[in-house]
């Protein structure tokens, strides 16, 4: 049983050769790549306050699925009530409580950035 057919301007020991060739220079010749070992001079901070472990975001919830296109970045105003998001189609949204409202539109209005519900 023949496991490769190769065209006869290919001698049947090329591919073996070639296998052993890139193992044997893998192997044998020195990476290009200089390792440095880095030692850390003190122990890593406590998991203590803000950095302790807890599981808060895994009760979060999805809010406005299918809405918004994109949320690239977000704020909350001052007094904590407000949430803004800039989206990746250049329009500015607001979150205040449970509801959406569309604030502006950013940059040129280009229709491959469009979602199919968006206000013009």
């Amino acid at each position: 049983m023949q496991l490769f057919s190769f065209p006869s301007r290919f001698p049947a020991w090329g591919f073996p050769v070639a296998v052993i060739t890139t193992f044997a220079n893998i192997y044998f010749f020195p990476s290009l790549i200089d390792l440095e070992l880095f030692i850390f001079e003190k122990p890593p901070p406590a998991l203590v306050g803000s950095l302790q472990v807890n599981k808060k975001l895994q009760s979060g919830q999805r809010i406005f699925t299918g809405q918004l296109k994109g949320p690239e970045s977000f704020t909350v105003d001052d007094e904590g009530n407000n949430l803004y998001i800039g989206t990746v189609d250049g329009k500015l949204w607001i979150i205040s409580g449970d509801q959406l409202h569309f604030i502006t539109q950013m940059g040129q209005n280009m229709p491959e950035c469009e979602t199919p519900d968006s206000p013009d």
